[in-house]
């Protein structure tokens, strides 16, 4: 009986530390201001591929910003990364969603990605 109990008991506390983490492509993106850029000319150059992010920590579900607040968290520090001059723009942003769960304990990070391409004269 104790034996049995002790693997009981050790199972339950393997349960508890055991965790999952999904990953999602966002696609649709409120940050984007939509603009129009005629690119089917050779009129630009790729400079280079930026990126930010954010995270937040909930315990119990409860804590942190919300997910509009954490995608826009992540867009603002791809901007500030850019670091962007004259007749610079960034393009082809895309947002992603990482979750991470172990039992009471989530963490969910956002991810927003872009390329930087430089107009010419």
């Amino acid at each position: 009986m104790k034996k049995s109990l002790k693997i009981a008991a050790l199972a339950c506390v393997a349960t508890m530390f055991t965790g999952c983490a999904f990953t999602s492509h966002l696609t649709s993106n409120a940050n984007i201001t939509e603009t129009s850029v005629q690119l089917s000319t050779n009129n630009y150059r790729v400079v280079k591929k930026v990126s930010g992010s954010a995270s937040e920590t909930y315990i119990f579900g409860i804590g942190g910003l919300s997910k509009s607040a954490l995608a826009k968290n992540s867009y603002a520090e791809m901007v500030a990364n850019a670091d962007l001059k004259d007749n610079q723009a960034i393009i082809n942003v895309s947002t992603s969603e990482r979750i991470q769960n172990i039992v009471v304990y989530t963490k969910r990070e956002m991810t927003t990605s872009g390329v930087v391409i430089e107009f010419c004269k």
